[in-house]
């Protein structure tokens, strides 16, 4: 039918020009010529439509486009044909999908690819009313369709024909002729029309039967998707008991899924129960869930609780422990999800309960050795923690990649190395700042990375010695920790300590070994004079007894030369045995091997027995001997009499040997502190002799010391007391030191502490208990606020009268600004800002005043070591106690001081 029309037309057309043109049989054939071929263009044309009408797909339409177009282009006579295409879901461009030029016209399909209509709106317009543009000259559309000449006009389009295509009354594109021929336009028109309406209703059909088909495929597709996710959901929810669709809002519950095991499936067997969501959780907390694993279970269940908190979040978990179902399932986790239905109030809710006994069970292993690797982790960091006390800086170092790390470090290396970096650059510059001058040479060399795996080749460590600028001792240490295959080192631990205590010590018992040994060397050389003195001073007196053996020899009837002669004998007899006792004691007190006694004696009987020899001794030489009586509160006493009368002995025969003839010897002892169970003395020598010289005075107490040559011929002796007195005196816990002026004479002053008898202790403690305390004056100084509040009011309660001082400095002025004797005790903390307690002591002995060196002071101090005590001795204190304060035990030395002076 279709192509009966075009012949019509075609022939009509032709005809006139036959008619037109019978007188010109040569215009005839040409005209001839080309009718023919247009009638095979057409049939070309028309079989390729007919082609298009029964293509299978879209593939077979596509196939058949090009010719079409071309065969189109060429009855037409136009220069390119092409369809453009309105695409996407909007509609809102046109694409140029086909097209044919003749030779020599450039294709245009690649720069028409997304053209918007709002670009072409005219012709868009036009093609929605299903109007043909029809333009013969391009010049006559610039006014009427600006955007579409623009377009136009750089192709190099004259003339063209273009007619909208629809498919099923929608528009889906146009097809176009550039520059054809248009004499008789409506021929055109016809095939175009016809041709594109085929073509476009058959795309379209082909298309939509590959859609249906597509969409056949994918609910196929789907379906299978679904079995395969409700497999996977199943697979999924396989932990699950049960699954409930709540509402919230209107308090409903509906059963999804329900196991056989499932605890709930008894609340479903229950009418009133088993479709309200706030009766069925709270008869499942009654009844199921164990309660110190979820006390906050219904608060958190509650559902305008949970309404609340859907408000801002998707998902709602809570775990707790049940009891077993059975299955065996205790630990569960229940899930709530709500679901998007798109009203805002509306609540309804997917509800699920899981069991996770395997999961808690895991969790719980996994705690387990989390708290085992935290257990070990902290013991590292205790052990780590620990070495680092040891040890100053501590690294981990690469040496393959010259790195290193910090493990710990003082703040002053950290600020210098910080916690990671190149070892060669970063400890270069530490180098130059910390080591001093001289060490600085070694230290590069141990710190050299390029020789460190070498010099570890075949050792497990080095290390070295250097001092810090700052005066610091430090020891550093290379270890291996770690080495390849080759057995390089490859990973080391830098560590540095500081050891600046042991060098000191090591220093210091280095000078004194060497000390010693010129000790040792000054003691050989006075041994070797004194066995050159005691060849002298063993052969004189021997030489002297045998002299008078001779003469008592030649005259046997002289009775008084007889007398004379035993009375030398014996007195050279004399000389000798203590010369060798003198030795003997040396030689037992330097191999340790003098035993102290541990009796009961009589103080003052002890002291009239020493007073009263070395007074004969005084006598026999022309010396005056005196003794000042001095404070003794404790006579009986425990100690090694023996030994302390020896020094005794020693101290006064050395003043009365040493002196002029016509001088004195003074003697003093006086009890100066006590305790309740020891009682501390001092006693003094002081002579009117020849005194000593300041060089002799440094070795005055070295065995075998004699002054001068002159010594030895003047006044007989081994140059041994001074030296036993002190060794006897250090052994008892005493201190003996002198002072002494060449040519006037020495004081020797002796400290010794002794333990007092149990019953003269017992003695002391009845005489003073009673004795009242009332109205003393105390001087009380403390700076802790809190230690002087206490020991106020403990002082006060006894009803004494307390002045405070808060550091030693005000102790002194308030002292010295006192009338003299107004203050009966001074309490004295040792430790205080300013001033403390024992530079404050000192200077209040100092003071030009009589109570200033008689008052007691006693030290409130928590330094309780021997040397402490010694110290506060030493200052001026009378008493030494230690903090915690045993105030009874203040008192009572305050009752005893207070009634003894």
């Amino acid at each position: 039918m279709i192509g009966d029309i075009f012949y019509m037309m075609m022939l009509g057309d032709y005809m006139k020009k036959f008619k037109a043109n019978d007188n010109k049989s040569e215009e005839h054939e040409i005209n001839y010529r080309q009718f023919n071929k247009k009638l095979e263009l057409l049939n070309q044309i028309l079989s390729l439509i007919s082609d298009i009408n029964q293509a299978s797909d879209e593939k077979e339409v596509k196939d058949c486009i090009p010719a079409l177009l071309q065969y189109t282009g060429e009855y037409t006579d136009a220069d390119r044909v092409y369809i453009f295409e309105l695409m996407s879901e909007k509609q809102d461009y046109y694409s140029n999908t086909f097209e044919w030029c003749r030779e020599g016209i450039i294709p245009q399909i690649d720069n028409l690819i997304r053209i918007s209509v709002d670009s072409m709106p005219v012709w868009h317009e036009k093609f929605l009313r299903g109007e043909t543009i029809i333009i013969h000259d391009l010049e006559k559309i610039r006014e009427t369709m600006p955007s579409e000449y623009d377009i136009l006009k750089v192709q190099d389009i004259h003339s063209l024909l273009v007619l909208p295509l629809f498919a099923n009354t929608q528009l889906s594109g146009f097809i176009g002729l550039d520059n054809p021929e248009l004499v008789n336009p409506g021929v055109y028109i016809s095939l175009l029309s016809n041709a594109g309406g085929h073509l476009a209703s058959t795309l379209n059909n082909l298309r939509m039967f590959r859609m249906l088909e597509e969409k056949q495929k994918t609910l196929e597709s789907n379906l299978e998707e679904l079995q395969k996710e409700k497999h996977i959901l199943e697979a999924l929810c396989v932990d699950y008991t049960s699954f409930y669709l709540c509402d919230l809002a209107n308090d409903t519950l509906e059963m999804i899924k329900q196991s056989i095991h499932s605890n709930w499936a008894e609340i479903d067997e229950m009418p009133e129960l088993k479709s309200s969501y706030t009766s069925g959780i709270r008869y499942y907390y009654d009844h199921y869930v164990i309660r110190e694993s979820a006390p906050d279970f219904l608060r958190k269940m509650e559902r305008h609780a949970l309404i609340e908190y859907l408000r801002n979040h998707k998902r709602f978990a809570y775990r707790y422990q049940s009891v077993k179902n059975h299955a065996g399932h205790e630990y569960f986790e229940l899930q709530v999800i709500r679901l998007e239905t798109g009203n805002r109030d509306d609540y309804k809710i997917i509800m699920g309960f899981r069991y996770i006994d395997d999961i808690v069970q895991e969790d719980m292993k996994k705690k387990q050795q989390m708290e085992e690797t935290m257990a070990d982790l902290k013991m590292n960091n205790e052990i780590i923690s620990a070495i680092s006390k040891m040890y100053w800086i501590i690294y981990r170092m690469d040496l393959i990649h010259d790195t290193y790390e910090e493990i710990s470090s003082k703040e002053s290396m950290h600020r210098l190395t910080g916690r990671s970096g190149k070892i060669s650059v970063q400890f270069t510059k530490a180098r130059e700042k910390i080591v001093a001058p001289e060490f600085q040479e070694r230290m590069r060399e141990f710190l050299d990375v390029s020789t460190l795996a070498e010099r570890l080749k075949n050792r497990e460590e080095i290390s070295t010695e250097y001092r810090a600028i700052t005066g610091v001792w430090h020891q550093a240490r290379f270890i291996v920790k770690l080495r390849n295959e080759a057995g390089e080192v490859t990973n080391v631990l830098y560590v540095t300590r500081d050891i600046n205590d042991q060098k000191i010590s090591e220093l210091e018992s280095r000078e004194e070994l060497r000390r010693t040994a010129q000790e040792a060397e000054k003691a050989n050389l006075a041994k070797i004079d004194f066995l050159r003195r005691m060849s002298h001073d063993i052969r004189t007196p021997i030489n002297g007894i045998q002299g008078c053996v001779d003469i008592a020899d030649r005259y046997p009837d002289d009775l008084e030369l007889q007398q004379e002669a035993r009375t030398k004998i014996r007195t050279a007899s004399g000389y000798l045995l203590n010369l060798v006792n003198d030795v003997l004691d040396m030689n037992k007190l330097e191999s340790g091997n003098i035993q102290l006694e541990r009796k009961h004696f009589n103080l003052l009987e002890l002291l009239h027995n020493t007073n009263e020899i070395t007074r004969m001794q005084a006598n026999e030489s022309g010396i005056n001997y005196y003794v000042e009586d001095g404070e003794i509160i404790h006579t009986q006493l425990i100690g090694s009499p023996v030994h302390f009368q020896q020094i005794l002995m020693n101290i006064g025969s050395n003043a009365v040997k040493y002196n002029y003839d016509g001088g004195s010897v003074t003697v003093t002892c006086r009890e100066v502190s006590y305790t309740d169970t020891t009682a501390e003395y001092e006693l003094t020598c002081t002579d009117t002799g020849i005194g000593m010289s300041e060089e002799f005075q440094k070795k005055a107490f070295e065995p075998f010391a004699q002054e001068g040559q002159s010594a030895r011929t003047n006044y007989a002796g081994t140059g041994l007391g001074l030296a036993i007195a002190r060794k006897l005196i250090e052994l008892q816990g005493g201190t003996l030191s002198f002072e002494s002026i060449q040519g006037k004479g020495t004081k020797f002053i002796l400290h010794i502490s002794f333990e007092i008898s149990a019953e003269e202790s017992e003695k002391r403690s009845q005489m003073y208990q009673n004795c009242s305390v009332e109205g003393i004056q105390v001087l009380l100084v403390e700076d802790n606020e809190l230690n002087m509040e206490i020991a106020e009011f403990l002082l006060k309660e006894e009803k004494m009268i307390v002045t405070k001082a808060w550091n030693g400095r005000e102790a002194v002025e308030i002292f010295e600004n006192s009338e003299p004797g107004y203050f009966d005790v001074i309490l004295m903390d040792l430790m205080m800002p300013q001033m403390g307690g024992l530079e404050a002591t000192r200077r209040i002995r100092k003071l030009d005043r009589r109570d200033a060196k008689t008052i007691p002071i006693f030290a409130m101090t928590a330094n309780a070591f021997l040397d402490d005590i010694a110290q506060s001795k030493a200052a001026g204190m009378n008493e030494h106690f230690s903090k915690p304060l045993q105030m009874e035990k203040v008192i009572d030395a305050i009752r005893f001081y207070y009634t003894a002076r």
